[in-house]
């Protein structure tokens, strides 16, 4: 985001965006970490469900954060919208 775009929203969309910025960002470290722990640790296995919780925390992340940037700027969409939206998003990004 560009920041003269950024200075230009008011404080609480902008503390919104960072704090979405900030749970993204510690999201990212754990996938990354579930993966280094097990490429280090040939006999780990993880399960299924970890396996998608560390695809979620690397790969979908990202797609997921710039999502919720665009939904935190659209003062229509309600919470549930927002839920549904993100979910769909996480659902692309563990197909990707």
């Amino acid at each position: 985001m560009d920041s003269n775009c950024f200075k230009a929203l008011d404080l609480s969309k902008q503390m919104e965006i960072f704090d979405i910025y900030m749970k993204e960002m510690q999201e990212i470290h754990v996938g990354f970490s579930m993966e280094i722990h097990w490429h280090s640790n040939y006999e780990t296995y993880p399960t299924e469900q970890f396996y998608s919780q560390m695809v979620d925390g690397k790969t979908t992340v990202l797609f997921r954060m710039g999502m919720s940037f665009l939904c935190s700027l659209c003062d229509n969409i309600d919470a549930q919208e927002r839920r549904n939206i993100i979910e769909l998003i996480r659902s692309l990004g563990l197909c990707y």
